[in-house]
This record gives structure tokens, C-alpha cells and sequence, in this order.
């Protein structure tokens, strides 16, 4: 009897993607050579490539359409992938989204399943396999070519200033310390208008010295950002009731959800997950409310998301591309192998030793500073 031979999955960073479609369709015959080994190691160990949304959008942003022409040549000819289906028909393949869509709505009616079950009822709902043509054949390319080219650049501009915001520290070390709110007291108009241009010049230099540095014209991002930070804030002279309340409404929050002892960083990350759960609740077609009961910690992916976002905080600069790394880590729990940079791998140790439940979770994640190094680190000798 044959013996049963179980794949499993690796998710390869996009730039390595780029890297080894050059290597293999280039000129240089060593390079080429290295490609064909990855390849064949890959094969050799059973190992089936995991691509998302999120790789397939980074291979289409380049300036040369034979660079482009070159990677979807490539992921076509692999003889079988694996992607996440969409929750809806959209002419694309799966992103975090999705995969946060089903491990939410498992949760609605599974309020205390493990990690573990989360992530293979998720497997079991979205996971697709296929050839690489199959996967390619989901996009109409022609079209979305032209729509990359159109739209990277503003695209690309966008990631970078939602990066370099996020990572400013406009707060400092306060941002993590309990809230007093029994301290809270509102200041006048004049003293608020005040208060406004001392954010706006203190985020413009954490833009300059701390943000992407790719980033352009700080001076608006900063002003646009606090601007609209302001208006938000305006509804806080108009309520009357209690501070707390007001504060955490101004959030999307109810006071039940957040902790007495809360900071602003606590809030900051709750409001995100707030937003994102109306976000989701669109996408699986249900009322908000079903999600009333889940808690931040309970989403597999989030955490993921949240633990790595905070880590990443304590760099001295930011990068646009932080927020497809942070999409891409989730693939920690769904792929058996995950392919990671030196920066990001290193990430990924502080957040393993912060909290014991990634660890338990979490699958191989191999650090890469040149991808012939994979096949090493795979076991494969030359």
C-alpha cells in the first residue's frame, strides 16, 4: 500500500514571489538555477504555496508591465496552490477580511471555542486549492492591470500616511498609562484651539522623523489629520452627562465594553476592532449586534494583527508596507510554513514571548534574508 503523503501549506512573502519570477524568467543562468531549486524543493517537501488578495495586489504594482507579466506568469505555472475564498463573489480572491468574517461568525454562535477549532472551521469554509492557472483565471488581468497602474500610486501614498500616523507618538508613554477620567475636565474653545496647533506641529515632526520616509508633505497630513480629530472632538461641548461616556461614544464605544483601568491605547485598538466589526457585519449580511458578546482577544487574526501593530510601534521609522506585513502575519495561523524578512521575524519572537496564546498557535516562521536560504531552511541541500 502507497504511503498517504499530506501537504502543507507555505506563504511566501510577496517580494520573494517578485524576486524568484525574475530570477526564473531573467537571463542570468545562476539566478535562474536558484529559482529551479526553490521550486523543486518546495515540490520535493509537499509544500503548496498559500497566496491572498494581499500578495496578488503587491505583484501588480510595478512601473514594468513585463515585471508584472513575469509574476503572473509565474503563480499560473505553479502546479497547485491554495487561497481563501471570498465571503461574497468579487472577482478577486480572499483577504484578512474574510478570514476574520468567518472566525467571527463562528464565534457568534461559539463564543468559547479554542484558537485551534477557530482556525480549521475557517480552513474548512474558505480554504480552496488548485493550479496556479486556476487561481490566475479568478482575475480578469487585462482589467486589472490597468486599475493597478491607475491606482498604486495614490494607493501606495495612502498606506504610507495611515503607517506613519499610526506610528507617531504623539502622546507618548502617557498613551499607555489608566485613564483618570474623574481628572477630566474640558477646556474652552480658545484653550482647545490651542492645544489643536501644538498636535498639529508635534505629529508633522514625528511625520519627518519617525513616519515612511517616502512620505510627502507632511505639513497637510498633519493638519488634515488633527482636523478631522477636532471635528470629532466638537460633539464633547454639546453633550452633557458624564465624561467617560461622552469620551468612548466619540469612539463608537459603550462604557460596558472598555475596562475602568483602560488607556488610550486600549481604546485606540478597541475602537479600531469597533470599526472593523461593522465593517465585517456588511460583508456576512447580519446586524452589528450578533457580534455584542465577542471580545477583542477572542479573533485569532486580530490578535495577531493587534500584538504585532504593537511591537512594530517601538521602531524609530515606519513603512508604508507595515500594513500588508501585518495582513500577511495572520497566515501564521492558517499556513504551515511562514516566510518573513529579518525585521518582521524578529517581531515575531518579541510577540511570542509577550503572549502565550500566539505562541501555542502559530505555525513555523522561517526568517528569509535571500530566498535561496528557504531551501535550507527547509531541509533541501543542493
Amino acid at each position: 500500500m502507497s504511503k498517504l503523503i499530506i501537504p502543507h501549506l507555505i506563504a511566501l512573502d510577496s517580494s520573494t514571489i517578485g524576486n524568484v519570477a525574475r530570477d526564473l524568467y531573467g537571463s542570468n543562468q545562476h539566478n535562474q538555477g536558484k529559482a529551479r531549486h526553490l521550486l523543486d524543493c518546495i515540490s520535493l517537501k509537499n509544500l503548496i504555496p498559500l497566496v491572498t488578495w494581499h500578495h496578488i495586489e503587491e505583484l501588480l504594482q510595478h512601473e514594468d508591465d513585463a515585471v508584472i507579466d513575469n509574476r503572473i506568469c509565474f503563480i499560473k505555472n505553479l502546479p497547485m496552490v491554495a487561497w481563501f475564498d471570498t465571503v461574497k463573489p468579487s472577482g478577486i480572491i480572499g483577504t484578512i477580511m474574510d478570514i476574520q468574517a468567518i472566525e467571527l461568525s463562528w464565534l457568534i454562535s461559539n463564543p468559547s471555542t479554542s484558537f485551534e477549532e477557530i482556525i480549521q472551521k475557517t480552513k474548512d469554509k474558505l480554504l480552496k486549492f488548485g493550479t496556479g492557472r486556476d487561481l490566475i483565471s479568478i482575475y480578469d488581468m487585462t482589467i486589472w492591470k490597468q486599475i493597478m497602474k491607475r491606482t498604486a500610486p495614490i494607493r501606495q501614498n495612502r498606506r504610507r500616511e495611515i503607517a506613519s500616523i499610526s506610528h507617531a507618538k504623539i502622546g507618548g508613554s502617557e498613551t499607555k498609562k489608566p485613564i483618570n477620567f474623574s481628572n477630566w475636565q474640558l477646556r474652552n474653545h480658545e484653550e482647545a484651539e490651542k492645544v489643536v496647533e501644538t498636535l498639529k506641529t508635534n505629529l508633522e515632526k514625528d511625520l519627518v522623523n519617525r513616519g515612511d520616509k517616502k512620505l510627502s508633505d507632511h505639513k497637510t497630513v498633519a493638519q488634515e489629520f488633527i482636523k478631522d480629530v477636532y471635528k470629532d472632538g466638537l460633539h464633547l461641548y454639546h453633550n452633557r452627562g458624564d465624561v467617560r461616556e461622552n469620551f468612548l461614544k466619540s469612539f463608537g464605544l459603550s462604557p460596558e465594553e472598555i475596562p475602568d483601568k483602560a488607556s488610550i491605547e486600549d481604546i485606540g485598538y478597541a475602537a479600531i476592532f469597533r470599526k472593523k466589526l461593522k465593517i465585517l457585519a456588511e460583508i456576512l449580511d447580519i446586524n452589528e449586534d450578533s457580534f455584542k458578546t465577542i471580545k477583542e482577544d477572542h479573533c485569532p487574526s486580530w490578535l495577531i494583527w493587534k500584538e504585532l501593530d504593537k511591537v512594530l510601534k517601538s521602531d524609530d521609522r515606519t513603512y508604508g508596507s507595515n500594513i500588508t506585513d501585518k495582513y500577511l502575519a495572520v497566515l501564521a495561523l492558517y499556513a504551515d510554513f511562514l516566510i518573513v524578512d529579518k525585521r518582521i521575524h524578529e517581531k515575531f519572537n518579541q510577540v511570542v514571548r509577550r503572549n502565550a496564546v500566539i505562541k501555542k498557535v502559530i505555525t513555523n516562521v522561517v526568517k528569509l534574508s535571500d530566498y535561496g536560504n528557504i531551501s535550507e531552511a527547509l531541509g533541501c541541500t543542493e
